[in-house]
């Protein structure tokens, strides 16, 4: 890993889940200015907060098996949404979250995680050595 790839995929990546946000949110019909306002108050601090707390980890424990296979991105990144919809739900809200919002965050930190092997390694396939 060099900065070079390192320092965009980590600005960038973590965008994916307010765009999954906001594109299930448009196609629901919420306005626009609550759509914007959800993405850059709550989706925008979470998603970077959870990619410290929870992304860098696993990008670790991949870097120590010198995993560099889409698909163990795609999972990891799946997961970690999967953890991360949990905890809002357990910490955030009164009641049970239905379905969608799980949804949402794994599709989301998958399509985090994608991006992140995508600028990080390119269309290359990688193998271990």
């Amino acid at each position: 890993m060099n900065s070079k790839t390192l320092v965009p995929a980590v600005i960038v990546s973590p965008l994916m889940m307010p765009a999954t946000f906001v594109v299930c949110a448009w196609f629901q019909g919420i306005a626009l200015g609550e759509i914007y306002s959800g993405a850059a108050l709550f989706y925008v601090p979470v998603s970077y907060l959870m990619g410290a707390m929870l992304g860098i980890p696993m990008v670790l424990i991949f870097r120590h098996f010198r995993l560099t296979n889409v698909f163990a991105y795609v999972f990891g990144g799946a997961i970690i949404g999967l953890v991360v919809a949990y905890l809002i739900q357990e910490l955030l809200s009164r009641r049970r979250q239905e379905a969608p919002l799980f949804v949402i965050w794994m599709v989301g930190c998958a399509m985090s995680a994608f991006v992140f092997r995508l600028l990080m390694f390119g269309w290359k396939s990688q193998e271990r050595t």
